[in-house]
């Protein structure tokens, strides 16, 4: 009767154990998972902002291919302060 006991002992520690080991495991690994979405939440936001400022990118390179000469003029203007001939140039700058 003694022998069982001890056996039944033995087989219900192992178990217990066994139970905890797997728990934490599970547990470890939930907060992997949790870790790695959150990383991927990021990433996705990253990805996101990036397209978007490409989209921004292409439609104003889209603008100054279609309007090149225009673009050209008021940039010299701008930047250089040329104009035409005989036009009056006005500086806004202070």
């Amino acid at each position: 009767m003694d022998n069982s006991k001890t056996i039944s002992t033995v087989i219900k520690t192992s178990i217990a154990i066994l139970f905890a080991i797997f728990f934490v495991l599970l547990l470890s690994q939930y907060i992997s998972i949790a870790q790695l979405n959150a990383k991927n939440d990021s990433l996705n936001n990253e990805l996101q902002s990036a397209t978007q400022e490409l989209e921004n990118y292409n439609q104003e390179h889209d603008n100054i291919a279609n309007n090149y000469e225009s673009f050209v003029e008021d940039y010299v203007r701008e930047n250089f302060e040329y104009g035409y001939e005989g036009e009056t140039s006005f500086n806004s700058q202070n």
